[in-house]
């Protein structure tokens, strides 16, 4: 907190030589750690992770008594199957899989970085970008020369009017200067994130059965396809306004307005669920009917 105090002061005083060492001081602190090259120990071989199966039989310890204790007896080995290295404050299936998902990215790259005129295009960029990148020696020989013009803008500055282009030039190429920004839900006001989650489920979950009873339709179809075809015609009709309405109560009343197109989506959706022949109420109809009797079968 003090450090934030003494720069918002400068900046609110006029002064700037804090400012730009600051600022300085951040570039140099990132090329530093950039240009730092972590020895690796050639003598010991190359861990391979593999998947911790979904249910692991190897870490059953079938010398307790499940009776007696049934979590040592299901997972009394994973411990000893899989020990805490020594950087990592806990070892769990998921630390597991992150290392697996890492050691297939890690060689997908790697591949893409070793050439040959079989890469695509988009092969061609991903690995050139990342041999660069792990070329720590070129980066070393390289010092702050890549960053010289950057430093001297910084240097450049006199004036607190100059911090506003600057800050706004280096955010834009990755550099945090005073404060970071990014995209997270509202912890005020969760409903706008959590409706576009609504309206996504929604419109996976009509578009899984449309497709299903397309993919099933024929002459002479069974029982349980024209139950799905009623089922999906409804599921349409009723999911498109139920999403409709969703967005309108996430973007308020103005939303209506008839030079919106919500507005116009809204009155289709609730309109076309009533329309002939088949409206939402006749296709409940006949699911009910179809569900419960054969053909030809009735009360009497």
């Amino acid at each position: 907190m003090t450090g934030k105090k003494t720069v918002k002061w400068h900046i609110l005083g006029g002064s700037t030589g804090w400012v730009a060492a600051a600022l300085v001081a951040m570039g140099a602190w990132s090329v530093a750690t950039a240009q730092t090259k972590v020895a690796e120990d050639k003598t010991k071989p190359a861990e391979v992770y593999t998947p911790i199966p979904g249910f692991d039989s190897t870490s059953i310890d079938t010398s307790v008594d499940p009776c007696n204790d049934f979590y040592k007896f299901a997972c009394g080995k994973f411990a000893a199957n899989h020990p805490i290295p020594a950087d990592q404050p806990e070892v769990d299936q998921f630390y597991a899989l992150y290392n697996v998902n890492t050691q297939s990215l890690n060689g997908i790259l790697n591949k893409a970085a070793a050439g040959g005129a079989g890469r695509s295009p988009d092969e061609q960029k991903i690995g050139d970008y990342y041999k660069a990148c792990m070329d720590t020696d070129a980066i070393n020989a390289k010092g702050l020369t890549p960053i010289e013009p950057l430093l001297k803008e910084i240097d450049a500055v006199t004036d607190r009017s100059q911090l506003p282009t600057l800050v706004g030039k280096l955010q834009r190429i990755g550099v945090n200067a005073f404060f970071g920004y990014g995209e997270q839900q509202d912890f005020k006001d969760a409903t706008k994130q959590i409706a576009v989650a609504q309206m996504q489920i929604k419109l996976e979950q009509v578009k899984a059965i449309w497709f299903q009873a397309i993919t099933e339709a024929r002459a002479n179809p069974t029982k349980e396809q024209v139950l799905r075809a009623y089922a999906a015609q409804y599921s349409a009709m009723e999911g498109a306004n139920e999403v409709a309405t969703l967005a309108i109560r996430t973007c308020g009343g103005q939303a209506m307005l008839k030079s919106l197109p919500l507005e116009r989506i809204y009155r289709d959706s609730r309109c076309g669920s009533l329309m002939l022949p088949w409206t939402a109420e006749l296709c409940l109809d006949r699911i009910g009917r179809e569900a419960l009797y054969e053909t030809g079968e009735s009360d009497e």
